[in-house]
């Protein structure tokens, strides 16, 4: 994986220019006090080009310094405001520096931005499309200080700033993408205190964007993607790229190519997402480095692409026995490739396809809160998220330098928290990640689980805490029972002829009229008998439906 790391080289730019915009800092009231305030106001000028259709526009090799205005919203250092068509229009080889409020809205290449508040390459209402956003580096994207946004205005926050949709003042993010009909290319968001890139797509087109005509047909989140490759994220407090709720959406797919992201809280977060690929890209030397968390209706793809637990050039500048980026030695830090919530239903859970999972052997890196290239996930003290799942990623062509058998994937028992839940496995299809080399199922510890699998095909999962076990041979695929019919408190059997289990209604999927049965390929009978009596129990059976189908053969 070495040749790969040249990706981390550092960025090295130029802060100054000769032609130099700096503001005066002003004074401004507190309105709590009533006393002029002009220490750390943070309110200096701005640069606007506004209303200005068919007007190509150029501002270049220009250093901008202390503009920006901290809390207002349309005081930034670069802001083209509702000009409609400006093709042509550029924005190049500027340096922004300690803005007070957001960089440039819109339209921008070659740029340095250092040390800003808020969104710092933004589009605003969501209306923007067919920008170039191109070579940019933002650096230090920073949370703007509530408590002055407090004393600004009366009665707590601005309301048209913080009530607008923006999340600027608890999430602030590098490059800020309301609408994704733009290009994106060549791009880095680094030490942002949030996110390095945020989809943040809407329903519809917000501001006074709205009232242009043709704009209440514009669904943001709905859109396409013209381009988004060659980018970097990295050093992130939180998200290096972040598609959060409510979600991008993409009619007819997009992908998002040659992505690197390293060195954050998480690479990459999708949230109430569908159809989008990630493809011939590189995460590393994240806490997270995939999340995926409650996603809708179609396929998220990873593929052609490298997960890496600690990277050489993490190991260089830390050494070999410093092991977790962003946990030091606290017993909670950890590391994790992928990590899904198992309650996406099926078609919607996440696809990795010849994914390579770099440096997750014990030799490599040790975690006191454990290392491991793929975990299930729940909200830590809230129990289970939403429904549980109807079935694990799909996992196709994935591979381990070096080999990491006992931190490919395991079930945590501490995720269960009690709760019942007997229906957790995921397919392990060329036997890749087991601890045989077999082709088999990881599955959850459970006597409903395990019933009718042959016990000698099983082996213990070789982790401290878990709940499970990987069965060799083994073809396994979920059954889902509705049954109802006003018949109360009563229980599902189902038998083989050589053995017997009983389900709880609504033990596994909380849905309060149906049973779910992880089984393996064979004949069964099912029946229904009273809790109470063990006598049978007639109630209606609505519908008898399979999960999803297993690659396996039988």
């Amino acid at each position: 994986l070495d040749p790969v790391e040249r990706v981390f080289a550092v960025e090295v730019a130029r802060l100054s220019r000769r032609v130099i915009f700096e503001a005066d800092q002003e004074l401004y009231m507190n309105m709590t006090t009533g006393q002029m305030v002009d220490e750390d106001a943070y309110h200096g000028g701005h640069l606007m080009m506004m209303h200005t259709p068919d007007v190509v526009q150029r501002l270049s090799g220009v250093e901008i310094r202390g503009f920006g205005q901290h809390g207002f919203l349309g005081r930034y250092p670069i802001h083209i405001h509702m000009s409609g068509d400006v093709s042509g229009t550029v924005i190049s080889k500027n340096v922004i520096r300690h803005s007070n409020q957001r960089c440039i809205n819109i339209h921008d290449s070659d740029n340095v931005a250092h040390d800003s508040f808020g969104h710092c390459m933004a589009l605003e209402d969501g209306a923007e499309v067919g920008n170039v956003f191109e070579r940019n580096l933002v650096a230090r994207t920073k949370v703007h200080k509530v408590e002055m946004l407090v004393s600004m205005h009366t009665g707590g926050l601005s309301t048209t700033f913080e009530n607008n949709g923006t999340s600027e003042v608890s999430g602030p993010s590098s490059f800020w993408i309301t609408n994704t009909l733009n290009n994106f290319t060549g791009n880095v968001a680094a030490g942002s205190q949030v996110h390095g890139f945020w989809f943040d797509t809407k329903q519809f087109v917000r501001g006074p964007s709205y009232h242009v005509p043709g704009n209440d047909r514009v669904e943001p989140e709905t859109q396409g993607l013209i381009a988004f490759k060659d980018n970097a994220a990295h050093s992130n407090g939180r998200k290096g790229i972040t598609m959060y709720q409510p979600g991008w959406l993409p009619e007819n797919g997009a992908a998002l190519e040659n992505v690197a992201s390293y060195k954050n809280h998480h690479g990459i977060f999708f949230h109430r997402n569908r159809n989008i690929v990630v493809r011939n890209s590189i995460f590393a030397d994240n806490k997270v480095s995939v999340r995926h968390f409650v996603n809708r209706y179609m396929w998220n793809t990873l593929e052609d692409s490298i997960i890496m637990a600690k990277s050489n050039d993490a190991k260089s500048r830390e050494g070999n026995d410093v092991g977790c980026f962003g946990g030091g030695d606290s017993s909670s830090s950890s590391v994790t490739g992928v990590q899904f919530a198992y309650n996406d239903a099926p078609g919607t859970q996440l696809r990795l396809h010849n994914v390579t999972f770099g440096n997750f052997d014990p030799d490599s890196i040790s975690c006191p809160g454990g290392v491991l290239a793929l975990s299930p996930w729940e909200t830590q003290g809230q129990g289970p998220v939403g429904e549980p799942m109807e079935i694990m990623p799909t996992l196709k062509d994935i591979a381990f330098s070096p080999p990491a058998v006992d931190n490919s994937f395991d079930i945590p028992c501490s995720i269960l928290d009690g709760d019942g839940r007997e229906d957790i496995f995921l397919e392990d299809v060329d036997g890749g990640m087991g601890p045989t080399g077999n082709p088999g199922f990881f599955l959850q510890d459970a006597p409903s689980m395990k019933t009718f699998v042959d016990p000698s095909a099983c082996h213990d999962v070789r982790r401290e805490g878990s709940c499970a076990d990987y069965c060799d041979g083994v073809c396994l695929r979920k059954l889902f029972v509705s049954a109802g019919g006003g018949v109360v408190d009563y229980e599902m059997v189902i038998t083989n002829g050589l053995a017997s289990q009983t389900f709880e209604k609504g033990a596994a999927s909380k849905h309060p009229d149906r049973f779910d049965a992880v089984l393996p390929a064979g004949n069964y009978r099912i029946k229904f008998v009273s809790t109470a009596s063990g006598e049978p129990v007639h109630p209606a059976v609505d519908s008898v439906t399979f999960g999803e189908e297993p690659r396996c053969s039988g």
